[in-house]
């Protein structure tokens, strides 16, 4: 299994009680690569469908908890069940086992214990060592190792069991067709069950909390049959249960645990389901001689060996990992597919503008001239005005708006190199000998080097070793170097010598030449930009925004008004983190550089947090009116329950279905006023909104919110009260 994390952060003041009733459940969701204590809970009433096994499992949980408990291992292992679920799968070995070997009660208790305690200790010893290795899990290799020495022991004191087949009834649901009846047993077979209607409630407890989790569990038991199938294996239980489940885990692991739900995930599950269906084979005519079975070795070898190898690749590409460990994979799948409309350049190298005032882009990436083969990453920038780049006769630098403007640097960092002794050349001159012309060169915060070229001689300011900040003045803008005509050239570079190969980056916070404001972006040949600056006094009221309850009087679209209470706090990162106590949707925001971003909102269009994370998606500090900027929030919480449903399972294979606002502002001498709009109002579901204002105030953050919908329907809400 992959390291699960709990939804909730622990209480500092948790106790064991508390502690056990999360951790317990969840010991069972971890078999499912989640971390849901709904799945967990209903695990675990299927687990009693056969009680000596049920209670047998229940027992190792808690005995495990309680040791951990004890001997003070970290406590969010315990309250997330990843700690446990080894203890879990021998427990449930055991009672298992003792079907066949009838163990006397004094026996058995020893075997009990021993086996529980020895496979959490173990447990705890090879997550440790092989995610210290490897950076991944154990998975369940704990277990098969125990369960795999139990049975010798035991075989060894008893003898070979005599495993009698189970009688037949209403349970093993005979009647539906072989297929089926593989997929059921499959999933009855993670908690050593040997009928068909555990495993059928354990798929339907799956589909209600994930349907792709069960998807990628069917297509892999399937595919994996199928090949067993082909091999002369009968295509029924007995033929394939005895190691369906390696397949299922399989599956739920590449397909929707380590990475997001995709068609080359689907794929990587076929190959995998392909690859253990052999594997199976061939441990199970390696193990016969000491009469072992093939238990969940497949699956711990398959799983691990494919992921550990798909992390040598040099980028993600098209199989993603997943953005969260223990993250539903309808979430996870969302939240990249999402992330990546949103934030294109999340994770790319970016600079603030190397100037003052407004600049055109006369050279971008991959220019004709020079922005050619290692050094297509650069950008060159001059000044027009009135669709001139020069006064007068243009035969002097001096008649050139761009010379002698202040370059600025565009990052924190450290000044690596200068140049600044250089000539400048005449317009229409070159010097390509020495190609660069007067540089500052800076060694980023970010771990990457600068290049601001062609400025003017004896203008730089700064030296070697000196530190900087963005903004701060460098030197200006010259004609030297391989310059027909004054410009500043800007690059990012794979190393701090002359003539190191470039690197994609973008430009932070600009506006283009229709005031629409670009938190980050690469401008293209010809566009006109400029820079802007947050307005402290315009970020006070995300930054000033007071925890505590916040209650709304909401009024619906049929007249009808309702309550909502809204419960803001912080999470360590200083993250504002969201609550609805009257309808349990979440919403987590922060402000980063300027700008507030609303994110990682779970719910629906029932809860007022909906329309907060469409309102506020992106709102940069910014005082201008004139301003604009879109945004892509995803549609799905605006849909019915049914249409939800189907479009999450669709999604990771279809692409995103978002709703795309333009956003601007209307400051009142109270208030200010955001506003959304959608670009394509056929896009917006039933429940969206075509036009959303948030009204805002300091310290109180959305005071009011309007709301107006489809066929002229309207929601709006008004704070009433606040209480710290």
């Amino acid at each position: 299994m992959i390291s699960i994390q709990a939804n909730e952060a622990p209480p500092v003041e948790a106790g064991l009680w508390e502690t056990l009733f999360h951790g317990v459940p969840r010991a069972y969701a971890v078999l499912f690569f989640s971390n849901n204590q709904r799945l967990g809970w209903w695990m675990l009433l299927i687990s009693l469908l056969a009680p000596d096994l049920g209670l047998a499992g229940l027992a190792a949980v808690v005995i495990s908890a309680l040791l951990a408990w004890v001997l003070q291992y970290e406590r969010g292992s315990i309250r997330n069940g990843y700690l446990l679920f080894n203890s879990l799968l021998v427990g449930l070995a055991i009672a298992y086992l003792h079907r066949s070997c009838h163990f006397p009660p004094a026996v058995y208790g020893m075997f009990f214990l021993v086996g529980v305690t020895g496979g959490f200790f173990l447990a705890a010893a090879l997550q440790a060592s092989v995610y210290l290795h490897f950076g991944l899990s154990a998975h369940s290799m704990p277990a098969v190792l125990v369960c795999y020495g139990l049975y010798a022991t035991a075989t060894s004191l008893f003898g070979l069991p005599a495993v009698a087949p189970a009688p037949a009834s209403w349970m093993d649901l005979s009647f539906l067709p072989n297929l089926a009846q593989v997929i059921c047993h499959a999933f009855a077979s993670i908690l050593f069950q040997t009928k068909a209607l555990p495993g059928l409630l354990m798929f339907i407890g799956l589909v209600m909390v994930s349907p792709l989790n069960a998807t990628m569990a069917t297509v892999s038991v399937t595919v994996g049959a199928l090949v067993l199938h082909l091999l002369g294996y009968p295509l029924t239980p007995a033929g394939t249960s005895w190691c369906a489940f390696n397949f299922l885990l399989c599956g739920i692991a590449l397909g929707a645990g380590y990475y997001i739900p995709s068609t080359p995930s689907l794929l990587l599950v076929v190959f995998a389901s392909l690859l253990c269906a052999v594997l199976c084979l061939a441990l199970a005519h390696i193990l016969s001689p000491v009469h072992l079975s093939v238990s969940a070795l497949p699956y711990n070898l398959v799983a691990p060996a494919l992921v550990y190898a798909l992390r040598q690749r040099r980028r993600a590409g098209v199989l993603v990992p997943s953005p969260a460990p223990g993250m539903l994979p309808e979430q996870a799948a969302q939240k990249v597919l999402l992330d990546a409309k949103r934030f294109p350049y999340l994770g790319t190298p970016a600079l603030y503008l190397p100037f003052a005032g407004e600049r055109i882009v006369t050279q971008a990436f991959e220019g004709p001239m020079t922005h050619r083969g290692p050094w297509r990453y650069a950008l060159d920038f001059e000044v027009e005005f009135e669709g001139m780049k020069y006064s007068g006769s243009g035969e002097n630098n001096e008649d050139f708006h761009c010379f002698g403007t202040p370059v600025l640097s565009p990052c924190h960092g450290v000044v690596s190199a200068v140049i600044a002794h250089i000539h400048d050349n005449l317009p229409g001159g070159n010097n390509p000998a020495e190609n660069w012309g007067n540089y500052v060169m800076i060694f980023s915060d970010a771990g990457y080097t600068v290049m601001l070229a062609h400025l003017k001689k004896d203008s730089v300011l700064v030296y070697p070793g000196q530190r900087v900040y963005p903004g701060q003045l460098l030197g200006n803008c010259g004609n030297s170097g391989r310059s027909p005509v004054p410009h500043l050239h800007l690059q990012i570079q794979s190393g701090p010598h002359l003539g190191a190969a470039t690197r994609p980056f973008c430009l932070l916070h600009y506006l283009d030449h229709n005031s629409e404001y670009h938190t980050a972006g690469i401008p293209a040949v010809g566009e006109v930009i400029r820079g802007t600056r947050a307005d402290p006094q315009w970020a006070e009221i995300f930054s000033h925004w007071l925890p505590g309850t916040y209650r709304y009087q909401v009024r619906g679209d049929n007249g009808a008004e309702s309550e909502e209470v809204v419960v803001l706090d912080f999470d360590v990162n200083g993250r504002h983190r969201f609550h609805s106590a009257s309808t349990g949707a979440t919403l987590l925001a922060f402000l980063s550089d300027g700008v507030f971003y609303a994110v990682d909102f779970e719910g629906d269009h029932r809860s007022l947090l909906a329309w907060f994370a469409a309102g506020l998606a992106r709102v940069p500090c910014i005082a201008d009116e004139s301003l604009s900027w879109c945004d892509s929030v995803s549609s799905l919480p605006y849909h019915g329950m049914a249409s939800r449903w189907l479009k999450e399972v669709i999604e990771p294979f279809n692409g995103v279905y978002w709703m795309t606002y333009r956003y601007g502002f209307d400051f009142q001498q109270d208030v200010s006023v955001v506003r959304a709009t959608a670009v394509d109002p056929g896009k917006v579901p039933a429940h969206g909104a075509c036009v959303i204002e948030c009204h805002l105030q300091g310290r109180r953050g959305v005071v009011e919110m309007q709301a107006r919908l489809g066929k002229d329907r309207r929601i709006s809400a008004t704070l009433r009260d606040y209480q710290p």
